[in-house]
């Protein structure tokens, strides 16, 4: 791109205006692509195989992969998000988040897990489940994903729903509906 296009692409973003609405939304997409990279790393297996260089036809072989072009665009995602590093055709998880995942940290599986599988397409969804339409079977297709989130976060949540049942001093709790009842 010459610099005299690169001025008029300048002066048209800023003449369209909201260009701090429009710069947040650059920064919102790359965030959530790198939530979706990595969760999608984790559901594939890919992250796990990544922990050592590995070339793009090694890991087409392993996940018996039929269009190495797009692995091939997956793992340039990952290095454009610092999450993999590429050396001489090898690519390897250098990133702090995926090299977790890599390690299979169960506290980070499990989030990344829940966002692919229940979370996305819920808000995907949004205008069919809020209008009765359309239902969804949660606990029946993910309950063990719900568990291990649910167990993840109970360091987090426990001394909050401690502290709060302290303040009620009440005798009952009814806790309906909330998995293993852990947190109580």
């Amino acid at each position: 791109m010459t610099v005299r296009r690169q001025i008029e692409t300048v002066r048209s973003l800023l003449a369209a205006g909201h260009l701090k609405a429009r710069a947040a939304a650059v920064r919102d997409s790359r965030a959530l692509v790198r939530v979706l990279f990595l969760a999608s790393g984790v559901e594939s297996g890919l992250l796990a195989l990544l922990r050592q260089p590995r070339t793009i036809g090694d890991l087409a072989e392993r996940l018996r992969v039929g269009r190495a072009d797009r692995l091939e665009a997956w793992l340039q995602v990952g290095v454009e998000l610092g999450e993999l590093k590429e050396r001489k055709g090898h690519y390897q998880v250098t990133g702090t988040r995926a090299g977790a995942l890599a390690a299979e940290d169960p506290v980070l599986v499990s989030h990344y897990r829940s966002v692919v599988e229940y979370q996305a397409p819920a808000y995907g969804s949004l205008l069919e489940l809020i209008a009765g339409t359309k239902d969804r079977d949660d606990l029946q297709v993910y309950a063990q994903t719900i568990a291990e989130v649910s167990l993840a976060a109970a360091p987090f949540i426990e001394p909050i729903v401690s502290s709060v049942a302290a303040q009620h001093n009440t005798g009952c709790i009814l806790d309906a509906g909330c998995g293993t009842a852990r947190y109580l």
